[in-house]
């Protein structure tokens, strides 16, 4: 189920502007309310190709997301959103788009970070 664009909530839940990302405005939102009223599934991103809710041209980024994860999840929000522009499904889209946050992942996390990702078995 994907929510509609009219909402009770008369903003989107944006707390701030992180920076653009490409072509797009990148925001930190407050997640737990996009999820109590967009869409119950809504984790970590979003784009506005994907999810009706968000305005084509920003990528939301949750606001429980830890600050040294959030470039992984804007690539993986951009990567999809241009490869969906570009006329794949999503689920093609988030395919390569999870390959290349893994990647990404991979080389950019701190330790720390990584500790837990290989303790939990990687990005699936």
């Amino acid at each position: 189920m994907i929510a509609r664009r009219n909402s009770p909530r008369t903003a989107p839940p944006r707390l701030r502007r992180l920076r653009s990302a490409g072509r797009y405005d990148v925001y930190l939102v407050d997640g737990l309310w996009t999820r109590e009223h967009y869409y119950l599934d809504f984790a970590q991103g979003g784009n506005g190709l994907r999810y009706r809710f968000i305005p084509d041209g920003e990528i939301w980024v949750d606001d429980g997301i830890r600050p040294e994860e959030r470039d992984a999840v804007i690539l993986h929000e951009a990567v999809e959103a241009d490869l969906m522009r570009n006329g794949l499904s999503y689920l093609d889209a988030h395919a390569e788009a999870t390959r290349q946050e893994a990647d990404f992942r991979r080389v950019r996390l701190p330790p720390e970070a990584r500790m837990v990702r290989d303790h939990i078995g990687g990005i699936s």
